[in-house]
């Protein structure tokens, strides 16, 4: 006698619980990205932080960005995630978004003096230092800097035509 065994539903998956999201925010015109520097480490990262309860990652996104530069930005996609380790050495997944805006100049931030010391329009292969570690890990993944290339290979300046320092945004007192 031979047995079959019939499944109603395939195997499901969780999803890891995301612990902190962050954004590389992106002039479409420029290509460059919006760095921040921290002020608990004075190192260079990008805006985000820790998902509260309840929270979606996106919904997190959104509150962080409004918290630490006073922006939310529209155009968002995640592009990357993986797992890193926390404060106390736990594994935590972190998850990684690209915003596009139009155009940089045409913004208003509102940096958080708590959080933020200042911003900076960089390009991505020339972050300003130090870098916060992770975004030494971030910055040489092949994945995430596809998605960068995109927007700085199509804004190349013509040659011939010097392309303005990237300037500071706004320093907190």
């Amino acid at each position: 006698m031979e047995t079959v065994e019939s499944f109603t539903s395939a195997a499901q998956f969780d999803e890891p619980v995301t612990d902190r999201v962050f954004t590389f925010i992106v002039d479409k015109s420029t290509g460059l990205c919006l760095a921040q520097l921290r002020s608990d480490d004075d190192t260079w990262s990008l805006t985000g932080g820790l998902v509260d309860p309840g929270e979606t990652p996106l919904e997190a996104l959104r509150r962080e960005c409004f918290e630490e530069i006073g922006f939310i930005p529209s155009d968002i996609k995640e592009i990357y995630g993986s797992f890193v380790k926390n404060e106390r050495g736990e594994d935590k997944y972190c998850r990684i978004f690209l915003a596009t805006v139009e155009d940089a100049k045409a913004l208003t931030f509102s940096p958080c003096p708590v959080e933020v010391l200042e911003l900076r329009w960089v390009s991505h292969t020339h972050w300003p230092t130090p870098p916060h570690p992770e975004m030494v890990k971030l910055l040489q993944n092949q994945k995430i800097i596809s998605h960068l290339n995109l927007y700085t290979l199509s804004s190349q300046v013509p040659l011939g035509i010097s392309a303005p320092a990237p300037a500071p945004i706004g320093r907190c007192p």
